[in-house]
């Protein structure tokens, strides 16, 4: 039924595996689905960043603003990667969205 909720067991399921090429595409296949939440999108952004792919991770952080509107770990995790980047500026405009 939620086949969102199964793609990203699998992802979670590979990434306990150290299996992170699968995970990735397991956790990438869970948020292009119709049944997708936030969540899903956060965990696949956290796991893109931590394999140094930051700029991948802040689209689909991106993009879930736009599905989903501001969602709070969203924002949040787009403050942290914008900061650890060095981009101040747009950290501190996530900033601004988070706290209204």
């Amino acid at each position: 039924r939620n086949k969102a909720a199964i793609l990203h067991s699998l992802g979670l399921s590979y990434v306990r595996q150290k299996q992170i090429t699968a995970a990735l595409d397991y956790l990438q296949q869970a948020v292009d689905e119709p049944d997708s939440t936030p969540r899903y999108s956060y965990v696949y952004a956290i796991a893109l960043h931590s394999e140094g792919r930051s700029s991948e991770a802040i689209r689909v952080l991106e993009q879930a603003l736009a599905r989903y509107g501001d969602d709070r770990e969203i924002l949040s995790a787009l403050i942290s990667i914008h900061a650890e980047l060095g981009d101040n500026e747009q950290s501190n405009s996530y900033k601004q969205r988070l706290m209204y």
